[in-house]
């Protein structure tokens, strides 16, 4: 289902990409009616600000419109770290704000699968230009990861939580544009392998030396 999902989100990224006449309107917490499909009136509120949000440029050709701060570049983890940090460009926006359960915007694989997550225990917006994610247990540092944004299904919590940022130009109510949905997962490579301890060859004379590498003199 996620690859389904990404599919149908990258598809709507390009035709937004490619047509000058479109317009990128999120809605990722615009909440649901009993039938977890359609907006319900609140959820409507929501859309109709997104709408105006989007349709911004065509009055300030300035406007971000509605495409809030994204996921770019590349994720990375540490040796020995349980974090995974998610570098964030900004879209008009200067700060990251997490409104709700911000862990259950995420979810965290082993690189290539969608079974055994690893659990998120929390969530740190607080440098406006990245997000870094806690995991509750310690992958091996042999361990690649797959960070989904906003896999299917959204749960209520998921819904009514979000990242945001803090342009709220037009007037709109609320906490800024929401994080921009993303068409794929990020891949967390694994940490690079670690510098050995200088080794003695002859009297005097240590190198140091590294899986796959020439040694050098220290």
């Amino acid at each position: 289902m996620p690859a389904g999902i990404a599919a149908i989100r990258e598809a709507h990224l390009a035709y937004v990409a490619s047509d000058p006449m479109a317009a990128y309107v999120g809605g990722l917490d615009v909440a649901l009616a009993a039938d977890g499909i359609h907006p319900s009136q609140a959820g409507n509120i929501t859309f109709a600000r997104h709408f105006y949000r989007a349709f911004l440029p065509l009055l300030n050709p300035a406007s971000s419109g509605d495409h809030g701060p994204i996921l770019t570049g590349t994720p990375w983890r540490r040796k020995g770290s349980a974090t995974v940090t998610l570098p964030v460009q900004n879209a008009g926006g200067t700060a990251l704000s997490a409104v709700g359960d911000a862990t259950s915007q995420f979810q965290v694989f082993p690189s290539g699968q969608t079974t055994g997550a690893f659990s998120v225990s929390s969530v740190d917006v607080g440098s406006g230009s990245q997000i870094v994610l806690a995991l509750a247990a310690l992958p091996t540092d042999g361990q690649a990861l797959d960070v989904w944004y906003r896999p299917a299904f959204d749960s209520p919590a998921a819904i009514s939580g979000g990242i945001y940022d803090n342009n709220v130009e037009g007037g709109v109510p609320g906490s800024g544009r929401q994080l921009t949905i993303s068409p794929a997962c990020l891949t967390v490579p694994a940490p690079s392998q670690p510098w050995h301890s200088p080794v003695l060859v002859q009297p005097g004379v240590p190198l140091c030396v590294r899986p796959g590498a020439l040694a050098f003199t220290c």
